[in-house]
C-alpha cells in the first residue's frame, strides 16, 4: 500500500510539474537568468542599442509584420529608447511575480497532499522541471545573445502595440 502511495505521489508530481513548468515558465526562468546583469539602465541600454543592427531586423520582422523596411525598423527602435528601460523593468517584474507568486506556490502546494510522501512528489515535480530545462537549453542553447534579443524583441512589440491603439483612439 505504502508503495502504491509513493508512485502516486511521483506520478502527481510529474503531471503538475508538466501542468506548471510548461515551456513558458521555463521560457520565463532562462530570460530572467539572461538578463539578470541588465539591472542598470546604462547596462540595459547598452544591450539595447546593440540591437539595431540588420541581423535583429530581421529576426523582429520574421516575427512581427508591423516593420516592412530596416529604415521603418530603426525609427520604432529610437522612438522606443526613451521607454525601454521602463518597459523591460516591468516586464522583468512581471514575470518575477508570475514566477514567484503564481508558479512556484501551485506546483509545491500538493506536496501538502502527500504529507508522509512529499519527498516523491517534489522528486517529480524535480524531475519533470530538469527535464525542461534540458529541452530549452537543446532547443535554444544556453546563449544569453537569444534571451536578451526577445526582451529587446518584446520592448519593441509593446511600444509598437502602444502607439498603435494611441493613434487608432
Amino acid at each position: 500500500m505504502i508503495k502504491i502511495v509513493n508512485v502516486i505521489a511521483l506520478v502527481v508530481g510529474v503531471l503538475f510539474g508538466l501542468c506548471c513548468f510548461r515551456r513558458q515558465a521555463i521560457s520565463w526562468l532562462f530570460i530572467l537568468v539572461h538578463t539578470s546583469t541588465l539591472n542598470s539602465k546604462a547596462g540595459f541600454y547598452e544591450l539595447y542599442d546593440r540591437a539595431d543592427d540588420e541581423v535583429s531586423f530581421e529576426w523582429y520582422k520574421d516575427h512581427n509584420n508591423a516593420t516592412n523596411s530596416y529604415a521603418d525598423y530603426l525609427k520604432l527602435h529610437a522612438d522606443a529608447r526613451e521607454s525601454a528601460y521602463a518597459s523591460f523593468q516591468r516586464t522583468s517584474r512581471s514575470l518575477k511575480k508570475s514566477l514567484l507568486l503564481r508558479v512556484v506556490p501551485i506546483a509545491l502546494a500538493p506536496a501538502i497532499i502527500f504529507w508522509s510522501n512529499w519527498y516523491f512528489y517534489l522528486l517529480g515535480v524535480g524531475s519533470i522541471f530538469m527535464a525542461l530545462v534540458g529541452y530549452e537549453i537543446t532547443r535554444h542553447g544556453f546563449r544569453p545573445g537569444f534571451y536578451q534579443r526577445l526582451v529587446v524583441f518584446t520592448v519593441l512589440s509593446s511600444f509598437a502595440k502602444r502607439r498603435t491603439t494611441a493613434a487608432q483612439q
